[in-house]
C-alpha cells in the first residue's frame, strides 16, 4: 500500500457535493482522506 499525498481528483469531485454538511474545513478534509483510503484499499484487494 502506498501513502496518499493528496486526495484523488475523483474523490474531491464527489465530496464537493457534501461540503455544506461540514462546518469546518478540517472535518471535511479528514473525511475526504478517509474516503480516499477506503476507495484505494477496496480496489487493491
Amino acid at each position: 500500500m502506498f501513502p496518499l499525498a493528496e486526495t484523488p481528483l475523483i474523490v474531491q469531485t464527489w465530496m464537493d457535493r457534501y461540503r455544506s454538511i461540514f462546518c469546518r474545513d478540517e472535518g471535511f478534509d479528514h473525511v475526504s482522506r478517509y474516503v480516499a483510503g477506503l476507495r484505494s484499499s477496496a480496489t487493491s484487494v
